[in-house]
């Protein structure tokens, strides 16, 4: 991730951020056209060894998620900022539950039923290199070559600009600002803690109750995040029916917290409907538990941090949002899935779903 950021960050400095953006497409680009190749030609060994090699390059091209986030933060006004934000975490989220989807769809192009066992990777990456290359041809002919940053001064209306100018005295804006920014890390990496560890345990609870093949696992995997779509779109009032309303930041606050209560409550009523009902079967089990963990990621969905658009207000913006994507990424994305796994073979479901709860806690709390 710093390799990657810091590649980012020369390329849209000295060449433009439509530089950085053809970085993103042509290494995804180059990499699965390796794989392609590796999967139709070489060995086995050597096409475990393309493969490996070509996720690492790929690891070069995430800064683009830094570089996005920080150009619709520089061509926005701070009002909008909160739902640009909002937009942001459905499009992640809406890219990782058709990522999952993707064999599924990419077997059934091909007439198949399962992934071919000697070439698993072959139709997926044929897609993806489809994508790459509309992607890189659309950043050539529509993306502007040059890009006008609005000043701070138009970004942000009097009285709602850097926390630290603001009529209260200085060390007591900064104190705000680097409560506000300790709040922010923890919640985000959290948040992204408790989405990543989530679903290997998806995985694994299937995986026991010799439910898998047929793309079972992945299918259940994009269900659980495409569900956290309307529960954002909702929370964020991106709605139709919410976004004509007057904002409100209290009301807000409310419908939030009803919003959280309420599915928490719905879904953990099933859940435990399904441990006390007279069937004891395999299923109603593995449906009681999945729903538990529907629950915590309809909790992530709202709880998401509504004032994470204060962020670009901080004097050190860039820097804390630097900071934001290594600790989500090291802790939330790796740490995350590898702290679950490591629980719920040694200690079982029970302790995977305590630590996920109070993770999820940590993240409302802290939201």
């Amino acid at each position: 991730m710093p390799v990657s950021l810091r590649l980012t960050r020369f390329l849209c400095m000295n060449y433009g951020h439509a530089a950085g953006l053809h970085l993103f497409g042509a290494i995804l680009v180059a990499s699965h056209m390796c794989i392609i190749l590796s999967q139709m030609f070489a060995a086995e060994a050597t096409r475990n060894r393309v493969l490996l090699l070509a996720r690492i390059l790929q690891g070069l091209s995430s800064g683009v998620h830094f570089q996005s986030r920080f150009i619709l933060a520089s061509l926005s006004t701070g009002d909008l900022h909160k739902g640009l934000q909002a937009c942001t975490f459905i499009a992640g989220d809406l890219g990782l539950g058709l990522g999952a989807l993707l064999p599924a769809v990419a077997s059934v192009l091909a007439g198949k039923t399962e992934l071919k066992e000697e070439a698993p990777e072959l139709w997926p990456s044929s897609v993806l290199l489809c994508v790459s290359l509309a992607f890189m041809v659309w950043v050539f002919a529509a993306f502007p070559r040059h890009l006008h940053f609005l000043p701070d001064a138009v970004r942000f209306a009097p009285g709602i600009g850097n926390l630290t100018l603001q009529t209260e005295p200085i060390d007591r804006g900064r104190m705000e600002a680097a409560k506000f920014r300790k709040e922010l890390l923890i919640s985000g990496t959290a948040r992204v803690f408790v989405q990543s560890a989530i679903m290997p345990v998806v995985g694994l609870l299937m995986h026991d109750a010799h439910l898998t093949g047929q793309f079972r696992q992945s299918a259940v995997v994009a269900i659980l995040y495409l569900l956290q779509l309307p529960f954002q779109a909702l929370a964020s009032r991106l709605c139709c029916a919410c976004s004509t309303r007057p904002p409100s930041r209290s009301s807000s606050i409310d419908f939030q917290r009803v919003f959280v209560g309420g599915a928490i409550a719905l879904l953990t009523a099933i859940a435990g409907s399904l441990h006390l009902t007279t069937f004891h079967g395999v299923l109603p089990v593995l449906l009681g538990r999945l729903l538990q963990l529907a629950a915590l990621v309809a909790t992530l969905a709202v709880a998401a941090p509504v004032n994470a658009s204060r962020l670009y207000q901080l004097e050190d913006a860039e820097r804390a949002i630097v900071i934001l994507e290594w600790m989500k990424a090291y802790i939330g994305r790796l740490l995350g899935p590898f702290v679950a796994v490591v629980i719920y073979s040694f200690f079982g479901y029970g302790s995977v779903l305590m630590l996920l709860c109070c993770a999820t806690c940590v993240v409302a709390i802290t939201a």
